[in-house]
């Protein structure tokens, strides 16, 4: 298993497991929502905490989008589940 911490960066991750999402202070995220390739919404979680943790090891292989809405606007990471 892969384990990983994100920053706001637009960077490729590749995961097995577990998308480990660091948010700094005093950022405020209002949801985050994981797309697959095809922009079917895979995951949405709202009570967003300073660190989350999204189990993606039960999705396919492939090229997903983690799309963050924040006070401050839309911020989208993209990452591959392998």
């Amino acid at each position: 298993e892969i384990t990983r911490w994100l920053e706001f960066r637009r960077v490729l991750f590749r995961f097995a497991g577990i998308l480990n999402v660091y948010i700094p202070e005093p950022e405020k995220v209002l949801s985050m929502t994981v797309f697959n390739a095809t922009g079917q919404r895979m995951k949405e979680i709202l009570n967003i905490q300073n660190n989350e943790a999204i189990d993606v090891s039960a999705y396919p292989t492939g090229h997903y989008i983690l799309r963050m809405v924040t006070l401050d606007g839309v911020k989208a990471m993209p990452f591959v589940k392998q």
